[in-house]
């Protein structure tokens, strides 16, 4: 799939531009920076009827951290009955490789976990892994 409708969430400026570049050729990128503005945006877009196809979340984040609003989206989508094939596709991008985080990542429910640095053939891999590159 191309043409996705994807979400950076990620609150270091140089981190969202240079993603957002690595991106551009499947789709739109939209930025928020902090879990907080992410959960909204989120929200927002399945309320118009516009859900994002896939988030990257950082962990390391001002506010709600992306652990905590990895949880808050899912559950959000639970409860407005998104079923689980229609629910966006989330890839943690982070520094953090402690498999703690990795873990508890996937608990939460993302549904990939990517390292950084990365680069730009580890990001399309990754993308293609959820299925959402055919």
């Amino acid at each position: 799939m191309r043409n996705l409708r994807m979400l950076i969430v990620e609150d270091d400026y140089l981190a969202q531009q240079i993603l957002k570049a690595g991106v551009a050729e499947y789709g739109k990128a939209e930025t928020a920076n902090d879990g907080n503005q992410a959960t909204g945006d989120i929200e927002r877009a399945y309320e118009e009827g516009r859900p994002f196809d896939l988030v990257f979340m950082d962990i390391k984040l001002s506010g709600l951290n992306g652990l905590e609003a990895l949880g808050r989206i899912r559950d959000y989508e639970k409860s407005y009955g998104v079923p689980d094939r229609d629910a966006c596709k989330i890839l943690v991008t982070t520094g953090l490789s402690d498999p703690h985080f990795v873990l508890e990542s996937f608990k939460q429910g993302c549904d990939g976990f990517l390292v950084k640095p990365y680069s730009k053939e580890e990001l399309a891999a990754a993308i293609t892994k959820l299925g959402l590159l055919v």
